[in-house]
């Protein structure tokens, strides 16, 4: 029991160490665009009085941003990717015990075939290990770059930033009533998949 407790201690530790990494990663990799659209702006801002000096350290900026982000796509991608195969698997594994723990009844009942408890765990095993992988991280990585590019307009050139966020407001509210369109679209005709 006390084998147990240490293994699954250790278990919840690297699984928050990878989930970490990979949230690292999701910034490292989000933040690479704002930050080349800021160091374009300061060049083309300083373009007229600009060193040599100066041109060759943003070339050197631009070259350690461009390894930021293969480091932390890499992380990014490894992580989420690992975290999402560790929960698929830990769930595969609970189901199919809670399964097996059913009377016999039950499967008599409910089930027509093997297939069908075969299947079901298949499908709900890779639709969460989908998002664990895939979109979590877009999220993170989306998510970042848009916060950091309204931060690299309001560093370029504020005043223009501030006649943009109007604007912003207004592409939310119409994503809004297109995702509402689609939802109600969807449910019209036979449901959400």
């Amino acid at each position: 029991m006390e084998e147990e407790n240490r293994k699954a201690m250790a278990d919840k530790k690297k699984k928050m160490w990878l989930m970490g990494a990979g949230f690292i990663g999701g910034v490292a990799d989000g933040s690479v665009a704002p930050l080349i659209i800021y160091l374009i702006g300061r060049i083309s801002a300083s373009a007229a009085g600009m060193l040599t000096h100066n041109v060759h350290q943003v070339d050197l900026y631009l070259v350690l941003t461009a390894c930021g982000r293969w480091v932390g796509s890499l992380l990014d991608g490894f992580c989420w990717t690992r975290t999402g195969d560790r929960q698929a698997t830990r769930m595969r594994t609970r189901y199919l015990k809670a399964v097996l723990r059913q009377e016999v009844g039950y499967f008599d009942l409910n089930m027509t075939n093997t297939a069908e408890v075969v299947t079901g765990i298949a499908n709900d095993c890779f639709t969460i290990q989908e998002v664990i992988s895939e979109k979590v991280p877009t999220l993170i990585t989306r998510g970042v770059t848009f916060i950091g590019t309204c931060i690299a307009a309001f560093l370029i050139l504020w005043r223009l930033a501030i006649v943009f966020f109007p604007f912003l407001s207004a592409a939310a509210s119409y994503f809004n009533i297109w995702k509402s369109f689609t939802i109600s679209y969807k449910e019209g005709y036979g449901g959400l998949e």
